[in-house]
């Protein structure tokens, strides 16, 4: 069970760290809908994963993470919508 909890973290931490990446070399936009899901996902990811290590404290820092990124993401994607 250790190594499937392991695995679900590391794709969290993945996820982080590739959006990071690419937008620190100029790969992807801050504001864009893939880099706020990748953000969003990966801090979701890690926040159950620092859950079920029962690390309260990244548990309080991937949900604030994931609010902040569902705000982006939710405004990436009104930003992509025609309301008119």
């Amino acid at each position: 069970m250790s190594l499937l909890w392991d695995t679900f973290g590391a794709v969290g931490l993945v996820l982080l760290v590739s959006a990071f990446s690419a937008n620190a070399l100029g790969r992807m936009a801050r504001d864009g809908v893939a880099y706020t899901g990748m953000n969003l996902g990966g801090s979701a990811i890690l926040g159950v994963y620092s859950w079920y290590l029962n690390a309260p404290i990244f548990v309080v820092l991937e949900v604030v993470w994931a609010s902040v990124a569902l705000a982006g993401l939710v405004r990436a994607l009104q930003g992509r919508v025609d309301l008119a």
